[in-house]
């Protein structure tokens, strides 16, 4: 499990379009837009309160926070809400 990343605020929201969504106990999935691609993460309790379905290339908005992984040197975002755009 990762730990709060340093420097960043405690939650964050970012707009991209899904790619890459793959389910197993948690989803897993990036957020893309024209500058960058973000690793995202989501518990299966959050997950179920999502009211529509996941898919890849869909629009949405995620509110989470940041998480350093050590091991990997990695951060990703641990997503608690997702909303689809308009």
């Amino acid at each position: 499990s990762g730990a709060p990343a340093a420097g960043f605020p405690a939650s964050v929201r970012l707009i991209g379009e899904v790619s890459g969504f793959r389910e197993r106990t948690r989803w897993y999935f990036d957020l893309k837009d024209g500058q960058a691609v973000v690793n995202c993460a989501m518990f299966a309790t959050a997950a179920r309160k999502t009211k529509f379905p996941l898919r890849n290339g869909q629009e949405v908005v995620a509110t989470g926070r940041v998480e350093f992984y050590d091991k990997q040197g990695r951060v990703s975002v641990i997503v608690e809400r997702l909303e689809p755009v308009g």
